[in-house]
């Protein structure tokens, strides 16, 4: 009789095999990606119930299974019921797994192989400014004399000039490079890991607390005639400003731990298995933006794309 990999038969755990199903879930709840567990647990022997090396699929489908909290799936509701099989997960958990490996924008190669054409969305949403208007730029997809639709970035007349557009795989291959050039650079890794470790919770919470207090005095002090409206629009936008970037610095820093945690090795393949909204995000915590200059004259009817029209700014922290 078949059985599931961290039971016995009887639906009793194999505590060995249970530790493996925790120590998976652990890294995947941290950002790991399923192509260096599935490394990791190939280069230490550990098998499927069958006897199989794990593979990246067999990997999500143990996790997301109801069983792995003691529940089944009804097949008439499609709800979650209890059964008598001990759990090796707790729900939060459950929940947690299922919505990074159950995420409609993680990306999926074709055949399950790196190099192969991918299904995604838009990797730099809000990232792209267009060189000559300066406002911003957004995915859309053109249509071609000969029929079919290529991704692109374009600066829409609605919000800006409508002037300036660019292929999105070629843009996005070069962000990809530049990212992870960063990303697996060893001084960088360092500075990262320090920087990470000034952020804590508290002085976050301590800072925008404080920054939200002298925004209500403002207010009073308006109120008593104590200060002009320029001066109260002025020391307003100021704190503004400051508390957005007291957020993004520590957005930015939730998103990175992930990384720090992943070996500079393991960085691409992290990132080849990422969802779009992860790399996204990943991108927007090191990318301030990118502005995308008009095509050369020299340049016009020319395929590839000409790095020269863009001009990268990078966060300093």
């Amino acid at each position: 009789m078949s059985r599931a990999y961290g039971w016995n038969t009887d639906g009793t755990i194999v505590e060995t095999e249970a530790a493996v199903l925790k120590r998976v879930a652990a890294d995947v709840i941290n950002g790991k990606a399923l192509r260096p567990i599935v490394r990791e647990l190939t280069d230490q022997n550990i098998l499927t119930a069958t006897g199989r090396t794990w593979e990246p699929i067999t990997i999500k489908r143990a996790l997301i299974n109801p069983r792995i909290i003691g529940h089944k799936k009804d097949t008439t509701t499609g709800e979650l019921v209890g059964t008598d099989i001990d759990p090796i997960l707790d729900t939060r958990e459950y929940e947690r797994l299922v919505s990074i490996l159950e995420d409609p924008s993680r990306k999926r190669f074709a055949s399950g192989g790196r190099g192969k054409k991918e299904t995604r969305t838009h990797l730099l949403s809000g990232l792209v400014r267009c060189g000559r208007c300066g406002s911003k730029m957004f995915p859309t997809v053109a249509s071609r004399i000969d029929g079919r639709r290529r991704p692109q970035y374009m600066c829409m007349t609605q919000s800006g000039c409508g002037g300036i557009t660019i292929v999105a795989d070629l843009f996005e291959a070069d962000v990809t490079e530049r990212v992870l050039a960063r990303l697996t650079d060893a001084p960088f890794r360092r500075a990262l890991s320090n920087s990470i470790a000034t952020v804590t919770e508290h002085d976050v919470d301590v800072e925008l607390a404080t920054l939200a207090t002298r925004l209500e005095d403002l207010g009073t002090d308006y109120a008593r005639g104590l200060i002009t409206r320029t001066t109260l629009h002025s020391a307003t936008a100021e704190i503004e400003q400051r508390t957005a970037d007291v957020k993004r610095k520590k957005q930015a820093s939730d998103v990175m731990v992930d990384i720090e945690r992943v070996s500079g090795d393991d960085v691409i393949e992290w990132w080849e298995d990422a969802t779009t909204r992860r790399r996204h995000d990943v991108a927007a915590a090191l990318i301030d933006h990118i502005t995308v200059n008009p095509l050369s004259e020299g340049r016009r009817g020319q395929s590839g794309l000409d790095t020269n029209r863009l001009d990268y700014f990078w966060r300093n922290g």
